[in-house]
């Protein structure tokens, strides 16, 4: 009787510390995946930062390709059709689409991730609206015989016309007050071109025959230029100015802040991994450990 008890009970005892073993090794193999998933999902994010930051670069690139390509392109402002306007929509949605999904994947990762994504989602957003605003103006001020710039020209050249009977050294004074404006973007053309722009009008009235039509033709031409010179100072008359230097300064503070995150991603990338290979040796050594007292 003795016997087969003692039997029993050792084959329990062994069977016990089986299952215990079994037990013990899968918490641990639990344990290790967790962190091994942990790693390779802050890793994943690292990467997806990376190719955001790009996407947003190219987005950067195609509007200054944009603003120095398409305001002297006449295809444009006769079809009102943009390759670089239709390559914007479709990075945009990359973007918006590649924000989502970082957000998503890092909902439980790092709370300093998500307000960077969020600061920067909603930079884009204020980038987007700057930029359609100034799209808006470019197309609005026109180029050679178009918008208001076309509008300008038109009623200039019909001064020009000899029926019209003005005198041409004013209106030479007038056109070459003009394109200083639009060549060197200085203030004090538009002073000039005012002055001037009176002085031939009161001459042009005080004719002893009435010239309407050239008296209305140097009025359109007059407000046409004032709105011109308004719809260049709100572009901007340089970089550090009107919309050109919100774009600046936003295109500044977004990289900025992708630097930033991409660094915090970066650092967190590289603890995941040396944590996890920290918890794997010391995983190793447990079991070997374990494995040993067993044994014994």
């Amino acid at each position: 009787m003795w016997n087969i008890f003692s039997k029993d009970s050792i084959k329990n005892r062994i069977l016990s510390g089986f299952l215990f073993l079994i037990i013990f090794f899968l918490l641990l193999i639990s344990i290790a995946l967790y962190f091994l998933n942990r790693s390779v999902s802050i890793a994943n994010i690292d990467r997806n930062i990376s190719k955001l930051q790009i996407f947003t670069l190219s987005l950067f690139k195609n509007d200054n390709d944009f603003f120095d390509l398409e305001t002297i392109n006449e295809n444009y402002f006769r079809t009102a059709q943009s390759n670089y306007l239709l390559r914007r929509d479709s990075i945009n949605k990359i973007i918006k689409s590649e924000i989502e999904a970082l957000l998503l994947e890092n909902r439980l990762a790092d709370s300093e991730v998500h307000t960077s994504l969020m600061s920067i989602d909603s930079a884009v957003k204020i980038y987007n609206a700057r930029f359609s605003k100034l799209e808006e103006l470019i197309w609005r001020k026109g180029f050679k015989d178009f918008g208001v710039e076309g509008q300008m020209r038109f009623h200039a050249h019909e001064l020009e016309k000899r029926e019209m009977q003005v005198d041409y050294v004013d209106l030479l004074l007038l056109r070459r007050n003009e394109k200083d404006f639009l060549l060197r973007l200085d203030k004090q053309y538009l002073t000039n071109f005012d002055v001037s722009a009176l002085r031939l009008l009161k001459k042009i009235e005080k004719q002893s025959v009435k010239n309407v039509a050239a008296a209305e033709h140097l009025k359109h031409y007059h407000d046409n230029f004032k709105e011109l010179a308004w719809i260049i100072k709100q572009i901007g008359l340089n970089s550090n100015e009107g919309l050109r230097n919100d774009l600046n300064l936003l295109t500044e503070y977004i990289s900025s802040e992708y630097l930033i995150l991409s660094q915090h991603s970066y650092q967190l990338s590289l603890r995941a991994q040396n944590q996890a290979r920290v918890l794997f040796a010391m995983l190793f050594v447990t079991a070997f450990v374990f494995s040993i007292i067993s044994a014994v």
